[in-house]
């Protein structure tokens, strides 16, 4: 059960929407994902949204802390994330025309 939600989260963060930048990333998380390397394809994905400064939406950020929780991690590792969440559209908007 924890494996299935595990892996359904993991496949609704890695969409296309993160654009270009990191789509090489994506391709590699995937991929982690098809061989059980949960947390390595999430720390790829999170690493990457960061050092790209990605915004991301509050619902997101959410399904991450889920997944890491999921996975037993600590997410006090994760926390410079919140510097991305976006409040509004408006910032996505002014981010996807950069």
């Amino acid at each position: 059960m924890v494996k299935k939600q595990i892996v359904k989260n993991l496949n609704m963060l890695f969409n296309d929407e993160y654009g270009s930048k990191i789509e090489r990333d994506l391709i590699n998380a995937r991929d982690l994902l098809e061989h059980d390397e949960w947390g390595e394809a999430l720390d790829i994905f999170c690493c990457q949204l960061y050092e790209y400064s990605i915004p991301i939406s509050q619902d997101t950020f959410s399904l991450i802390q889920e997944t890491w929780r999921l996975m037993d991690v600590d997410l006090h590792f994760y926390e410079y994330l919140t510097e991305l969440i976006i409040l509004n559209n408006e910032q996505s908007e002014n981010y996807s025309k950069a």
